[in-house]
């Protein structure tokens, strides 16, 4: 039997208020420390994350590529 997954590498808001949840007007993020597993069949989209550069652990969510 084969089984066809995904290994998932998990992201929050940099920041927990609401002001602070964009920057540049793209989502900014953390990288936390979990991954889930799931059907490659419930993947919606894939997401380009871009580091910022000169900062750790902090990333932004490209939307303009989609």
């Amino acid at each position: 039997m084969v089984f066809e997954l995904a290994l998932i590498h998990l992201y929050d808001y940099k920041y927990q208020t609401e002001n602070k949840f964009l920057k540049f007007g793209c989502p900014y993020i953390r990288f936390v420390n979990e991954f889930q597993i799931v059907p490659i069949k419930a993947l919606m989209e894939t997401v380009h994350i871009v580091q910022r550069f000169g900062h750790n652990n902090a990333y932004f969510v490209n939307k303009y590529i989609w």
